[in-house]
Formats: structure tokens, C-alpha cells, sequence
């Protein structure tokens, strides 16, 4: 799980148990309701800025949202879909453990 996943996976769950709609998060933040979207399903990793208005929208403090978005990275490397997919790799030596870094190691 990356970071993004987990702040949008946060917003979510804290907007929807709050009842409040994208656009009702939208009206308050003032970011756009396409953005908020692509936030929540991880597809957009926000800014600073960004996040503060989505977290003061949702009357939360900055602390609370990151320590309950590292919280979901945390439990996402604890499970066994995680571990098992570690053990995978570290066993077939020919593939990187982080595939998304071996593109950047390729460029260099």
C-alpha cells in the first residue's frame, strides 16, 4: 500500500462516517470534486496544502490523519497478503523486492 492509498482510504472512511457527500466535502474544502475522487481511490498522491483543506473540512487534526494513514500502511505490511508476497520475492532472487524502484535504478 502506498501512502496515498492510505490518506485516501482515511479521508474516505472519516467523510463517510461523517454522512457528508464529495460534494459536501468539495463546498467546504474547495477542492474539486474530481480531485477529492482521484484522492480517494488513491489515483492522486495530495499536496500539503491540499491535505490541510481536506483535513480542516473534516474537522480533524493534522496528527490524527497521519498517524491513523500510517496506521493503514502499517496493518496493509502486517498482513499476510503483504508477508506472503516478501517471502515470494526474497525466494526468487531475479526479481526486485520493489518493483517500483527498479524503473528508477534502470535510468541511473
Amino acid at each position: 500500500m502506498l501512502l496515498r492509498q492510505a490518506y485516501g482510504l482515511v479521508i474516505k472512511e472519516e467523510r463517510t462516517r461523517q454522512l457528508l457527500t464529495v460534494r459536501d466535502l468539495h463546498e467546504i474544502s474547495k477542492v474539486s470534486i474530481g480531485y477529492i475522487s482521484e484522492i480517494e481511490t488513491g489515483r492522486k498522491e495530495p499536496s500539503s496544502e491540499i491535505i490541510n483543506s481536506l483535513v480542516d473540512a473534516l474537522c480533524m487534526e493534522l496528527d490524527v490523519f497521519l498517524f491513523r494513514s500510517a496506521k493503514k500502511v502499517r496493518e496493509f505490511r502486517m498482513s499476510k497478503e503483504f508477508v506472503d508476497s516478501r517471502s515470494y520475492l526474497a525466494h526468487n532472487k531475479s526479481r526486485p523486492a520493489y518493483p517500483e524502484y527498479a524503473m528508477a535504478d534502470a535510468t541511473k
